[in-house]
């Protein structure tokens, strides 16, 4: 079994030599073997489960507002990026116990659940930019790296100051804000601030960490087809949030979605404002990835003694 396969950028290496599947079971750096990036993958697949099962259940008991949970732009993000962890933690298994494994295929005669179930879980071998698999997957991995860092500014520069980060119930004219800190124990409090600062700070953290650390994945191309598929995402989840969550809670989950606010040019405003941050943070992570890349590059050449 491999213990370190860094997939290092060389000189005059050729475009697209390894797939994002593969790319995502590798760091970049020598001092982490895949041994260390499984451990890593699992602890942090399984850490960051915890914390959204213990966000639900203080949703539920504690705050007796479940229904909000699935609306919350940090609970949708980090849901993204728990996912993405368990996909690739399960890929780097596979690639760690068989590196030069052949692809997964249905045959006639075993089309069953589990069949299918296997290989859909299975890491992908399909080498061509253009696979769907492969460029799904591509758009997903930016997701999974971007929305992290706009959940921590949305949180901290707009919730914060507008205090509404306790959800729908603190910005209810019924609860103040003020009478539902005060009548928390020293416990909720501590869990809450824990939660809080998990889905809003180190979710940051982490996708920096994979961006700089955990995977070899380049600035994904074309350029144009991740920023669209992400602002489209974005005005998804605005609707999610939004309509869908007007409709199903009875309240606006955000007060700054709420027409009756500021009116519908406010709400419009928060559109483009949102269209505007995701941008900005997608150039922030791709400048990651190149800041990384000539990080790698350099340490290789000097490896190598170039």
């Amino acid at each position: 079994m491999p213990e370190s396969t860094p997939l290092l950028p060389k000189v005059n290496r050729p475009p697209h030599e390894h797939p994002i599947f593969h790319r995502v079971c590798h760091s970049p750096w020598l001092f982490i073997n895949q041994r260390s990036l499984l451990a890593l993958r699992g602890f942090l697949a399984i850490y960051m489960s915890v914390i959204l099962v213990l966000e639900l259940s203080f949703e539920i008991f504690q705050r007796e507002r479940g229904r909000y949970f699935v609306f919350l732009i940090s609970n949708f993000s980090y849901a993204i990026q728990t996912t993405y962890y368990w996909i690739t933690f399960l890929w780097t298994v596979q690639h760690y116990m068989t590196p030069h494994r052949q692809p997964v295929r249905i045959a006639g005669d075993d089309r069953g659940f589990l069949a299918k179930v296997k290989a859909a879980v299975s890491i992908p071998t399909h080498t061509d930019v253009n696979s769907k698999r492969r460029i799904a997957f591509s758009l997903f991995y930016t997701t999974a790296v971007t929305l992290p860092f706009v959940t921590t500014v949305v949180f901290w520069l707009v919730l914060v100051s507008s205090h509404t980060y306790l959800g729908p119930r603190a910005a209810s004219s019924a609860v103040p804000m003020e009478q539902v800190l005060e009548r928390d124990s020293l416990g909720v409090t501590f869990l809450r601030n824990f939660l809080i600062v998990n889905l809003n700070a180190i979710n940051s953290v982490i996708a920096l960490l994979e961006i700089m650390i955990l995977s070899s994945v380049r600035k994904q191309k074309p350029f144009g087809t991740h920023l669209s598929g992400l602002l489209l995402l974005t005005v998804l989840y605005l609707a999610w949030a939004g309509v869908i969550g007007r409709l199903l809670t009875g309240k606006f989950i955000y007060k700054f979605l709420d027409p009756d606010y500021h009116g519908l040019r406010a709400v419009a405003l928060v559109v483009v404002e949102m269209v505007g941050l995701v941008t900005n943070m997608f150039l922030f992570q791709r400048g990651l990835h190149l800041l990384r890349e000539r990080l790698t590059w350099k340490a290789e050449c000097d490896r190598q003694g170039h």
